[in-house]
């Protein structure tokens, strides 16, 4: 016991580590992963969205184009983009839902302004599709997409909306939420649709007339 005490008193300072600090310094770094790792998903959907926004400008743009100056060829490179907007539209969208639940709140991303817009923007596009492929109007686009992207626009680069996952309210916490909200967006997006093809018949008129 002797020896072992000597030992002990012999031992350069320094050199030992305390159970406490190296639990410590464990703790540390598991933050700093988790952290890391958590600002990486964020920038992860945050960034797919936010070019999931020029996506959806740019297949506007050649939507209007095609529909005014007739450029009929254009219409096959607009609903190429269009399906690319809503892959990653639908991409940043789980992705958020996976960030809920990395944050331990856990629920479908459908709790704010943010969210409701992203969301508003991909049923538009999906229904504009669903629209385009069974008969054909793929006119339809040129007042689809614009209000799409401009949902989109407005969640990414408007600085009064919050991007940060939030806790459902008490009063949103109910298994009709998600049915609710559905219903909800697919009846909001068919009256923009509506609200387009007024437009887009309101101007065709009046230039006929003209």
């Amino acid at each position: 016991s002797g020896v072992s005490i000597g030992n002990h008193l012999n031992r350069p300072k320094g050199r030992g580590i305390k159970p406490s600090s190296a639990s410590g310094g464990l703790n540390f770094v598991s933050l700093l992963v988790f952290t890391t790792s958590t600002r990486g998903l964020i920038m992860g959907s945050s960034l797919i969205l936010s070019v999931t926004t020029f996506v959806y400008g740019l297949a506007a743009a050649l939507y209007l184009v095609a529909w005014v100056f007739h450029k009929d060829r254009l219409y096959s490179s607009a609903s190429l983009i269009v399906v690319i907007g809503i892959t990653g539209n639908t991409a940043g969208f789980m992705l958020r839902w996976a960030e809920s639940y990395r944050f331990g709140i856990g629920h479908v991303p459908l709790s704010n302004l943010y969210e409701s817009l992203v969301f508003f923007a991909l049923v538009i596009a999906v229904l504009y599709l669903i629209v385009e492929k069974k008969y054909g109007y793929r006119t339809i686009g040129a007042c689809a997409m614009p209000l799409a992207f401009l949902a989109m626009a407005y969640a990414s680069l408007s600085p009064n909306i919050g991007t940060r996952i939030q806790p459902l309210l008490p009063a949103l916490k109910s298994n009709w939420l998600i049915a609710h909200v559905v219903t909800c967006f697919i009846g909001y997006a068919t009256f923009g649709l509506a609200f387009g093809l007024s437009l887009m018949y309101l101007v065709k008129r009046g230039n006929s007339e003209g």
